[in-house]
Protein backbone atom coordinates (compact mmCIF):
# COMPACT_ATOMS: atom_id res chain seq x y z
CA UNK A 1 0.00 0.00 0.00
CA UNK A 2 0.94 3.58 -0.32
CA UNK A 3 1.79 5.30 2.98
CA UNK A 4 1.40 9.04 2.25
CA UNK A 5 3.20 10.41 5.20
CA UNK A 6 6.30 8.34 4.22
CA UNK A 7 5.40 8.74 0.39
CA UNK A 8 6.50 5.27 -0.50
CA UNK A 9 5.28 2.14 -0.94
CA UNK A 10 5.34 -0.11 2.12
CA UNK A 11 3.70 -3.35 1.61
CA UNK A 12 1.89 -4.59 -1.25
CA UNK A 13 0.97 -8.00 -2.22
CA UNK A 14 -0.09 -9.43 -6.12
CA UNK A 15 -0.78 -12.68 -7.94
CA UNK A 16 -0.24 -13.37 -11.40
CA UNK A 17 -2.81 -16.18 -12.67
CA UNK A 18 -2.61 -18.68 -15.99
CA UNK A 19 -5.33 -20.43 -17.18
CA UNK A 20 -6.00 -22.83 -19.68
CA UNK A 21 -8.31 -22.65 -22.65
CA UNK A 22 -11.28 -23.23 -21.04
CA UNK A 23 -10.80 -20.66 -18.50
CA UNK A 24 -9.88 -22.59 -15.65
CA UNK A 25 -7.34 -21.39 -13.73
CA UNK A 26 -4.13 -23.22 -13.46
CA UNK A 27 -1.45 -21.89 -11.01
CA UNK A 28 -1.31 -18.64 -9.15
CA UNK A 29 2.12 -16.80 -8.33
CA UNK A 30 2.06 -14.54 -5.34
CA UNK A 31 4.68 -11.65 -5.13
CA UNK A 32 5.25 -9.01 -2.32
CA UNK A 33 6.34 -5.38 -2.75
CA UNK A 34 10.13 -4.79 -2.08
CA UNK A 35 9.94 -1.23 -0.79
CA UNK A 36 13.56 -1.06 -0.41
CA UNK A 37 14.06 -2.45 -4.25
CA UNK A 38 10.77 -0.59 -5.45
CA UNK A 39 9.84 -3.82 -7.38
CA UNK A 40 7.81 -6.51 -7.05
CA UNK A 41 9.09 -10.03 -5.77
CA UNK A 42 8.38 -13.63 -5.33
CA UNK A 43 6.37 -13.83 -2.29
CA UNK A 44 7.64 -16.77 0.04
CA UNK A 45 5.11 -19.32 -1.39
CA UNK A 46 5.99 -18.66 -4.39
CA UNK A 47 3.33 -20.57 -7.20
CA UNK A 48 0.92 -22.54 -6.48
CA UNK A 49 -0.25 -25.31 -9.39
CA UNK A 50 -3.66 -26.47 -9.40
CA UNK A 51 -3.61 -29.85 -9.62
CA UNK A 52 -5.86 -31.43 -12.01
CA UNK A 53 -8.18 -32.93 -9.29
CA UNK A 54 -8.76 -29.12 -8.17
CA UNK A 55 -10.26 -28.45 -11.56
CA UNK A 56 -13.92 -29.15 -12.81
CA UNK A 57 -14.05 -29.97 -16.01
CA UNK A 58 -17.71 -29.66 -17.22
CA UNK A 59 -16.72 -29.14 -21.23
CA UNK A 60 -17.86 -31.99 -23.64
CA UNK A 61 -15.65 -34.19 -25.59
CA UNK A 62 -17.84 -34.57 -28.13
CA UNK A 63 -21.19 -33.35 -29.90
CA UNK A 64 -22.53 -34.41 -33.22
CA UNK A 65 -26.43 -33.98 -34.68
CA UNK A 66 -27.36 -37.05 -37.25
CA UNK A 67 -28.78 -34.52 -39.61
CA UNK A 68 -26.73 -31.51 -40.85
CA UNK A 69 -23.57 -29.66 -40.15
CA UNK A 70 -22.54 -27.93 -36.64
CA UNK A 71 -21.63 -24.76 -37.78
CA UNK A 72 -19.03 -24.26 -35.97
CA UNK A 73 -17.44 -27.26 -36.35
CA UNK A 74 -17.45 -28.93 -32.37
CA UNK A 75 -14.85 -27.28 -30.21
CA UNK A 76 -14.98 -27.77 -26.50
CA UNK A 77 -14.90 -24.12 -25.71
CA UNK A 78 -17.25 -22.98 -27.94
CA UNK A 79 -20.93 -23.50 -26.36
CA UNK A 80 -22.91 -21.55 -29.23
CA UNK A 81 -23.76 -24.04 -32.58
CA UNK A 82 -25.89 -23.88 -35.58
CA UNK A 83 -27.39 -26.43 -37.83
CA UNK A 84 -29.58 -26.23 -40.85
CA UNK A 85 -31.58 -29.15 -42.30
CA UNK A 86 -34.24 -29.36 -45.12
CA UNK A 87 -37.61 -29.16 -44.54
CA UNK A 88 -38.08 -32.63 -44.78
CA UNK A 89 -36.25 -33.06 -41.53
CA UNK A 90 -38.73 -33.08 -38.75
CA UNK A 91 -36.47 -34.90 -35.86
CA UNK A 92 -32.69 -34.65 -34.79
CA UNK A 93 -30.82 -36.64 -33.12
CA UNK A 94 -28.26 -34.59 -30.82
CA UNK A 95 -25.26 -36.96 -29.38
CA UNK A 96 -22.47 -35.81 -26.72
CA UNK A 97 -20.22 -37.07 -23.97
CA UNK A 98 -19.03 -35.12 -21.34
CA UNK A 99 -14.77 -34.80 -20.93
CA UNK A 100 -15.10 -36.32 -17.62
CA UNK A 101 -16.54 -39.55 -17.15
CA UNK A 102 -17.85 -38.30 -13.17
CA UNK A 103 -19.77 -35.74 -15.32
CA UNK A 104 -23.46 -36.36 -16.79
CA UNK A 105 -24.90 -35.06 -19.95
CA UNK A 106 -28.20 -33.84 -20.54
CA UNK A 107 -30.78 -32.53 -23.07
CA UNK A 108 -29.16 -34.88 -25.68
CA UNK A 109 -31.42 -37.47 -27.44
CA UNK A 110 -34.39 -37.13 -30.57
CA UNK A 111 -35.73 -34.01 -31.01
CA UNK A 112 -38.56 -33.03 -32.67
CA UNK A 113 -38.64 -29.76 -35.36
CA UNK A 114 -40.73 -27.11 -36.20
CA UNK A 115 -40.10 -25.08 -39.14
CA UNK A 116 -37.43 -21.88 -38.00
CA UNK A 117 -35.11 -22.26 -35.66
CA UNK A 118 -35.61 -24.50 -32.41
CA UNK A 119 -33.07 -24.30 -29.55
CA UNK A 120 -31.51 -27.35 -27.78
CA UNK A 121 -29.24 -26.46 -24.43
CA UNK A 122 -27.09 -29.33 -23.81
CA UNK A 123 -25.96 -29.47 -20.10
CA UNK A 124 -22.76 -30.54 -18.90
CA UNK A 125 -23.16 -31.80 -14.77
CA UNK A 126 -20.04 -31.85 -12.89
CA UNK A 127 -20.03 -34.72 -10.59
CA UNK A 128 -19.92 -32.19 -7.44
CA UNK A 129 -23.55 -32.06 -8.81
CA UNK A 130 -23.16 -28.22 -8.79
CA UNK A 131 -21.51 -27.10 -11.27
CA UNK A 132 -22.85 -26.69 -14.93
CA UNK A 133 -21.99 -25.57 -18.44
CA UNK A 134 -24.74 -25.19 -21.38
CA UNK A 135 -24.22 -25.63 -24.73
CA UNK A 136 -26.93 -24.75 -27.44
CA UNK A 137 -27.64 -26.10 -30.66
CA UNK A 138 -29.89 -23.91 -32.70
CA UNK A 139 -31.60 -26.12 -35.62
CA UNK A 140 -32.64 -24.11 -38.29
CA UNK A 141 -35.52 -25.77 -39.96
CA UNK A 142 -36.10 -24.70 -43.69
CA UNK A 143 -39.81 -23.98 -44.67
CA UNK A 144 -42.00 -24.91 -47.72
CA UNK A 145 -40.45 -23.55 -50.71
CA UNK A 146 -42.80 -21.82 -53.12
CA UNK A 147 -43.47 -23.88 -56.00
CA UNK A 148 -45.21 -21.62 -58.87
CA UNK A 149 -47.03 -23.56 -62.28
CA UNK A 150 -46.23 -21.92 -65.02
Amino acid sequence: YWDSEAENWIKGLRSDFTYNEYGDMMSETMYDWDAEMQDWVEDKIGTYYYRQADIIDVTLQSLTVSEGTLSPAFNASIREYSVNVANAVTTITISASASDAGATVSGTGSKSLDIGPNEFKIVVTAEDGVTKRTYTVTVIREGLSASTNA
